[in-house]
């Protein structure tokens, strides 16, 4: 079970911070803007990956993307998350990254490492993703993410590549 425990205001209108948990554990802080005036609703979550270890973690992203909707922007630190950093900080595309793989399959088709983060919550390392408005940029986006990996050969890649052929080819 996924909640948001003590949930307080945050300094925009309808926006709040909690903790975020899943069976009653801390899983991050979760700081959460619903939409307003022209921009899109973001969640921001400082995480501590270890749902990984349960396989929960596509549960976690999947609530964020859900949180957000189509155009909304999930951001997940990853400081914690050695292995992810660790490949991140070697240039491998974050889609082909624990965290990266597991917010694809939550619905996410965009990425941007903010390595030198900025923001409400600045200093922290965080996978920005984005969910895609509309199936047309979804399709668009899972094929530039194939494109970006289609050299890389190990077990993740292949992996990431057979996921992402594999909603291309469903829908």
């Amino acid at each position: 079970m996924i909640e948001c425990v003590g949930k307080r205001k945050y300094y925009l209108s309808g926006s709040y911070v909690c903790e975020f948990n899943l069976f009653g554990k801390r899983v991050g802080l979760l700081t959460f803007f619903p939409r307003r005036e022209v921009y899109s609703p973001w969640a921001d979550l400082d995480y501590s990956p270890w749902p990984r270890k349960y396989n929960k973690e596509v549960d976690i992203v999947t609530y964020l993307v859900n949180l957000v909707g189509p155009g909304g922007k999930v951001m997940i630190s990853y400081e914690s998350d050695e292995e992810t950093r660790k490949l991140l900080l070697r240039g491998i595309p974050p889609q082909i990254t624990p965290l990266g793989f597991s917010m694809v399959k939550s619905g996410i088709t965009w990425f941007k490492d903010w390595y030198f983060a900025e923001g409400g919550n600045e200093g922290n390392v965080k996978l920005q993703g984005n969910v895609p408005l509309h199936e047309s940029e979804r399709k668009r986006q899972l094929l530039e993410l194939l494109e970006e990996i289609k050299n890389y050969g190990d077990a993740l890649s292949v992996k990431v590549k057979r996921y992402i052929n594999d909603e291309l080819n469903r829908r």
